[in-house]
């Protein structure tokens, strides 16, 4: 790609085309990532005739290369400066690529209704060949398919060749790139957003092998310089978690030839959780690991190289670009990986190209750390888009039932008069605790009696209450040996276990033994559920 080969337009919001920046006019710097969203950044003096146009919110510029459009995007800040070498001022607009509207949109779950609080589907399950999904989930959140409200104006669909393996992906919420990022992953695909004539167009491609005919070499004048890192694999073992809960929840176990040569290699056993727990579909939990593991299951390849300006044969952006897998040669050793990332500089002094080859963040902690965070932030994006998937219904309030008592007379259990059951209905088992307590009174004068107070759980005696025993059931007899005393005592008691699923009823119940008269005075129960068993 040579100087004269690059030609710089300025659209309008509605992707007009207002006019060309000629190179020598202009500083221009572009960073291209495959299958994600660049960045731009274009110097213009204040007074050229195209500044005020770049100037207007929705505003943007085409830049196309010798062979075809290297990138499109609107313009995201622009920012003058005045200094003494340039007293007439200078204005740098800041822009991105035309992919940020894959950035700025999410994935719904019930792409068909445009209300995102509305959704009456929890997830959008699609199963085609890869590229198929990717222009499908396209089309119905943002394309001509979708809602009008959030329809992408004069967005179509380019070619779609059918290519890729047959998957499942259940959307609910991600965005939309990222989804899209994982469909491509495994098949090696590309996609893109860029203006072509007055709209833009979603484009899919699959990287094309060029390592035969592409070999990149310093030593035979095709690259001007390179560097080169190689890294352990991010993971050689992934285990899959799906759906359900402890020992019931779906897990799968997968690896590659890649992942485990690459394990031998560097003699470390990788492990990686992934939580899928918005999906019980096995095929789409392999799915989900096979990503993890093509992204990165093997030693990962990361070259930075300098294409030579003066070459004649195997010229970026016209012998071979950006997704396309090349043979660079170092150290004597040939490596083949996928361009995947460019950074191009147009200015006074020329034109100068940097290409990425493989990992395109592996020389830049900065780069790098991005990666990992935004990793980390689509893994939460993902639990909180599915939390309710696995999330416990609130806790019932406690429930309290009192009476003033009354005179117990029967001489095996039976319900005390005067005061309610406590009806309680549990979504899922649970840790509950039971609470009772009351006057016990004996009067004097009769033979020594006894009398017991406890709490029934549906219908069972009250020494069985939630797996107990007579320990938890109040006692009171009456003075042994002297009738002519009475005995009148408040106790109370606490039980605490684990309840079953389900419609339970709670009843306070008495019986005594002896002929003496028996009370319970002011008897209250109360049930509180602490939380739900794990």
């Amino acid at each position: 790609m040579q100087y004269d080969d690059i030609l710089i337009e300025v659209r309008d919001r509605d992707l007009t085309r207002l006019g060309q920046i000629l190179p020598e006019e202009a500083e221009l710097e572009a960073s291209l990532i495959r299958n994600n969203v660049g960045t731009w950044k274009l110097t213009l003096p204040v007074d050229h005739p195209l500044t005020p146009a770049l100037r207007t919110k929705g505003s943007g510029i085409v830049v196309t290369g010798p062979t075809d459009v290297l990138l499109s995007g609107p313009t995201v800040k622009p920012e003058a400066a005045v200094t003494m070498d340039n007293p007439g001022g200078l204005v740098t607009f800041e822009g991105v690529t035309d992919d940020v509207v894959l950035a700025d949109m999410l994935a719904a779950p019930e792409p068909s209704n445009p209300d995102l609080a509305t959704q009456k589907k929890s997830h959008d399950v699609r199963t085609a060949v890869a590229e198929d999904l990717l222009h499908q989930y396209v089309d119905v959140n943002i394309g001509p398919s979708a809602p009008l409200s959030r329809r992408k104006a004069r967005l179509s669909l380019g070619a779609n060749l059918h290519r890729g393996t047959v998957m499942t992906k259940s959307a609910r919420f991600p965005v939309l790139g990222e989804l899209m990022a994982e469909i491509a992953t495994v098949d090696s695909l590309g996609f893109r957003v860029v203006q072509r004539g007055s709209e833009l167009k979603l484009e899919t491609s699959q990287a094309v092998d060029r390592f035969a005919e592409i070999r990149l070499d310093v030593d035979n004048g095709t690259l001007a310089g390179h560097r080169v890192s190689i890294s352990p694999p991010g993971a050689t073992q992934v285990i899959v978690a799906g759906q359900e809960e402890g020992v019931k929840r779906q897990f799968l176990a997968l690896n590659t030839p890649a992942s485990l040569a690459a394990e031998a290699e560097w003699g470390r056993r990788i492990e990686r959780f992934i939580d899928q727990r918005q999906t019980d579909d096995w095929d789409e939990l392999r799915q989900a690991g096979m990503e993890v593991l093509t992204e990165e299951g093997f030693s990962t390849l990361s070259i930075q190289a300098v294409p030579a300006e003066d070459t004649l044969t195997m010229e970026f952006g016209r012998d071979w670009n950006l997704g396309d897998r090349v043979t660079v040669v170092v150290e004597g050793q040939e490596l083949v990986a996928v361009v995947a990332g460019c950074v191009i500089k147009l200015n006074a002094d020329g034109l100068k190209v940097g290409v990425a080859i493989g990992d395109p963040s592996g020389f830049d902690a900065s780069p790098s750390l991005s990666t990992r965070v935004q990793g980390v932030e689509s893994r939460v994006s993902l639990l909180e888009r599915n939390a309710e998937v696995a999330a416990p219904p609130p806790l019932p309030d406690p429930l309290v039932v009192s009476a003033t008592g009354g005179t117990v007379t029967s001489t095996s259990w039976t319900n005390l008069p005067g005061i309610g059951s406590v009806g309680l209905t549990l979504a899922r088992d649970a840790v509950v605790t039971v609470e009772y307590g009351a006057w016990l009174s004996i009067s004097s004068g009769g033979t020594a009696t006894t009398l017991r107070v406890g709490v029934s759980c549906d219908d069972a005696d009250p020494d069985a209450l939630l797996g107990g025993g007579w320990g938890q059931v109040l006692f009171q007899s009456s003075p042994t040996g002297n009738a002519d005393l009475s005995v009148n005592n408040g106790q109370s008691t606490t039980v605490t276990g684990k309840l079953a699923a389900g419609s339970h009823t709670f009843e306070l119940q008495a019986y005594k033994a002896g002929s003496r008269v028996t009370t319970v005075n002011f008897p209250v129960l109360r049930v509180t559920v602490h939380r739900w068993a794990s």
